[in-house]
């Protein structure tokens, strides 16, 4: 998968230093600004969250972002 691009794409929405273990709020993202990473995640990796993702777990931090996005992935190939 495209970490590069995932990684890319989170320091375009970070105030502070991205690091994949900090939480999204301790780099100002606010909820406003996880929206609009949202959004941009779903452009990027042409995939659409599902409701049961869309919670403070999977966003808590890029790790947990990025395996969202995996799972997401793979129920999307396994169809």
């Amino acid at each position: 998968m495209e970490v590069s691009r995932f990684e890319e794409i989170m320091r375009e929405h970070v105030v502070d230093q991205f690091d994949m273990e900090r939480e999204l709020s301790n780099m100002g993202i606010d909820s406003l600004g996880t929206i609009d990473l949202i959004l941009d995640l779903e452009d990027a990796f042409d995939i659409e969250f599902p409701d049961e993702y869309l919670n403070e777990e999977s966003f808590k931090n890029g790790n947990s972002i990025w395996g969202s996005i995996n799972e997401i992935i793979k129920m999307k190939l396994d169809r």
